[in-house]
Parts: C-alpha cells; sequence; structure tokens
C-alpha cells in the first residue's frame, strides 16, 4: 500500500500549543502540549501584493510582487474545565497564561489569571487525520470572548494572531535505498507531484514517520528528523531518532509526525449555575461574590481586546515574514447583561444613570475547585429598554475602566 487515496476528516484534529524558545521559529512538540477544542482551527495565511501596470501597445501590461506575509488569524473555542480541586490550574491553564499574561496561585485557594503585558509568544501545531500538519509560528492571543446563558456549558474563544503558518504533508520517497542513522542527515530523494519540490512538503526540524510499502513502521527507534528541504529539488535530509537507524527504500513514504496526545481528564461546567452579581464600584473581589450582590441576569457575553500594535509589518528585513514581535497598547473590555423588568427592579434605570460606574462579577459553577469567577472592579454602565417574550426587560451594556486601580 501507499499514500491512501481518501478525503481528511477535519474533525479528527489534534491541536497542540507550545511555547517557543525563539519567537516565530519551530520548536518540538511534547505529548503535554496536547489541547482541546470545540472546532478544528482554521490556520491560513494570505500575502500582501503590489500590482503594477506599463503603459504600452501590449494589452497585458501588469505585474504582481508578494510584498509580505499578513499575520495568519485564528480563534481557540474550547471548554472550560477546572480541576476539581482548589488552588489547582484548569486543563486550559498553558492557554490562559498566554491570554491574560500573569497567573498567581494562591495554593488551595484559587488561580488568579489577569492582566500583563504581551507574553512569550506560542506555537499552535495541529495534525488533521494523521496526514496534514499545519503550524502557526509566532502566535499571540489578542482579545478573547465569552458568552454565558443559563443552558449549556462554559465556552471561551481566544482570538489569535500568529506571524507564520507552516504546512506538511505525506509523499512518496524515490531512487536507490538509503540508510538512515542518528549521527548525521541522510539524503532522501522524494518523489514530489508535478511542479512541485522537497519544501512544499517538509520544513527543517519538525518530525517524520516513515512507512513500506505493506504500511509498517520503518523508524522504530522514534521519529526521524527533518533537515535541509530543498527549495528547487526533491531531496530533503532525514536523520534517524537516538539509538535508531534504517533503510528508505522507493518504495517508503513519509509522514508528518507529532507525539500521542496527553489530554486532560477534568471535565467542563455546566452554565445552569451561573449568577451575576453587583455592587458599587472598586468592590474588592471577596466582597462582590456575595449572595447579597446577586442579581437575575438572562444572559452576560464579554469581548476582550489586547489593541496590539505591529510596527515589525513596516520593517525591511529582507524576509517576507515579518518578525514575530509585538506591542501592548491598551485592553479593551467590552460586554452586556440582560434581565427581565420585575417592579423591585424598575429603579435600576434611575441608579445606573446616577452611578455611572459599578463593580460587575459572575460566577460559574457552585462546588470548590470547580468554579470560575469574572471580576470587574470598575465598570462604565448603559441601561435601555428591551423586551423578551411579552414582558418588559433590558440590556445593560459596559466598559472596563481603570477605577481605583494603580495599575
Amino acid at each position: 500500500m501507499a499514500i491512501p487515496d481518501r478525503y481528511l476528516r477535519l474533525r479528527s484534529s489534534q491541536p497542540y500549543i507550545t511555547t517557543e524558545s525563539t519567537a516565530g521559529s519551530y520548536v518540538a512538540v511534547s505529548a503535554s502540549d496536547a489541547f482541546t477544542t470545540t472546532e478544528p482551527l482554521a490556520l491560513s495565511q494570505t500575502f500582501n501584493t503590489s500590482d503594477i501596470s506599463e503603459v504600452g501597445t501590449r494589452l497585458l501590461q501588469n505585474r504582481s510582487f508578494v510584498n509580505y506575509a499578513e499575520r495568519a488569524t485564528f480563534d481557540i473555542p474550547f471548554l472550560v474545565k477546572p480541576s476539581g480541586t482548589a488552588g489547582t490550574a484548569p486543563a486550559e491553564d498553558t492557554l490562559l497564561t498566554k491570554t491574560f499574561g500573569t497567573k498567581t496561585v494562591s495554593g488551595g485557594t484559587s488561580v488568579t489569571y489577569s492582566f500583563s503585558r504581551v507574553s512569550n509568544t506560542f506555537q499552535v501545531a495541529q495534525l488533521v487525520d494523521t496526514y496534514k500538519l499545519y503550524v502557526a509560528n509566532g502566535t499571540v492571543v489578542e482579545g478573547f470572548s465569552v458568552d454565558i446563558t443559563r443552558d449549556g456549558v462554559f465556552t471561551m474563544s481566544a482570538n489569535c494572531r500568529a506571524s507564520r503558518i507552516r504546512y506538511s504533508g505525506p509523499v512518496n520517497a524515490t531512487g536507490t535505498d538509503v540508510s538512515v542513522t542518528d549521527s548525521s542527515p541522510a539524503t532522501v530523494t522524494l518523489d514530489p507531484a508535478s511542479n512541485a519540490v522537497a519544501a512544499d512538503y517538509f520544513f527543517a526540524g519538525q518530525l517524520v514517520d516513515i512507512y513500506d510499502s505493506s504500511d509498517s513502521q520503518v523508524n522504530t527507534g522514534g521519529a526521524a528528523t527533518i533537515s535541509s528541504p530543498s527549495t528547487t529539488t526533491a531531496t530533503v535530509g532525514v536523520q534517524a531518532a537516538s539509538g535508531d537507524s534504517f533503510t528508505v527504500s522507493a518504495t517508503d513514504y513519509l509522514v508528518p509526525h507529532l507525539p500521542a496526545a496527553t489530554l486532560s481528564t477534568y471535565e467542563p461546567i455546566a452554565t445552569s449555575a451561573a449568577q451575576v452579581y453587583l455592587a458599587a464600584q472598586n468592590t474588592a473581589a471577596g466582597s462582590l461574590i456575595a449572595s447579597a450582590n446577586e442579581f437575575l441576569a438572562t444572559g452576560f457575553s464579554m469581548s476582550v481586546s489586547k489593541n496590539l500594535g505591529d510596527p515589525g509589518l513596516a520593517e525591511m528585513t529582507g524576509d517576507k515574514y515579518p518578525a514575530a514581535a509585538y506591542v501592548s497598547n491598551d485592553v479593551t473590555v467590552t460586554g452586556s447583561f440582560d434581565f427581565v423588568m420585575r417592579p423591585a427592579q424598575a429603579y435600576r434605570f434611575e441608579q445606573f444613570a446616577r452611578l455611572e460606574q459599578i463593580a460587575i462579577g459572575v460566577q460559574v459553577g457552585d462546588t470548590a475547585g470547580s468554579i470560575v469567577q469574572i471580576v470587574i472592579p470598575s465598570a462604565r454602565v448603559s441601561i435601555s429598554g428591551t423586551e423578551q417574550d411579552g414582558a418588559a426587560a433590558a440590556s445593560v451594556d459596559f466598559a472596563l475602566t481603570q477605577g481605583s486601580s494603580a495599575t
């Protein structure tokens, strides 16, 4: 047999999130880097181009040039899965730390994520149905969104920006047998499609597995490393894992490799236990999330943007992929919550007009170790009347403000 002639099942996608040692450069993936999302990640990239036309007697006078690679943008939608043990990080700890920038652990009590400057870049790798590899390098989280209603489970979606997308896919080998050891890369000749080269299939530093015509794995001692994929020919360097050696034959084929995923067993939490809290501006978190401040909302949504600056796009580096460097401008947090009007809530219109700014809290879950809290100490609010299933209702828009915070 050989590379199968079938469609790739997109939902058979496994993402991995890995901190980069050098911004924008590929880094080896570990099994524990695996991350579960609710949808496959859409990793792709476009290029900024210039079109130029000259005058003359010919009808076709235009030329097109690539200026630089646009930043790739994509979302990471995921379920929030607390550990079940207070003071122990949730399953999505790595991504939440990249999202906010700062993590504070109070042993046996809580893990708190708060905003700071742009954190280090990270890599997002996704292997689709065993055969197709996508890698986003120089990635940062530029914002996220949360929507909480009475039904369903607690979900978030992180909005990401990356400097480069790399791709890899399977290809057959050809030519004479090549002996591959762990001492140095051996040159293997591939059998690419028409007008394709080795670099269209593999990139330097990635790992591959090699299979023979009966689909038996050849590199039994571990994944092999790719080096020097040619951009003009079909040759590529292949080096065996430490202690391994094997022979690549013309009937073999190479497939991108990522380690088998080690996934969290933590469970998501239902939003049926969600509760909104309202209090005076600058109320501390411990006092805000309290029964006296409970507010009967019918839905809560929040959107966060870091408003990242990207001056690197304008730098003339000679590389069509701009450096993976970004600047934090300011954090914008906006959102809204709705409620059905009862006589006892009629005063809210005048109250919000008078106060203008309040503290808002949200809690999802009611069991220690499986509770998520969102705390907004200071928010400017505005209220407008709406209708909900024939009842008078209201919608409150809010925006995070500095309040008494010096930071």
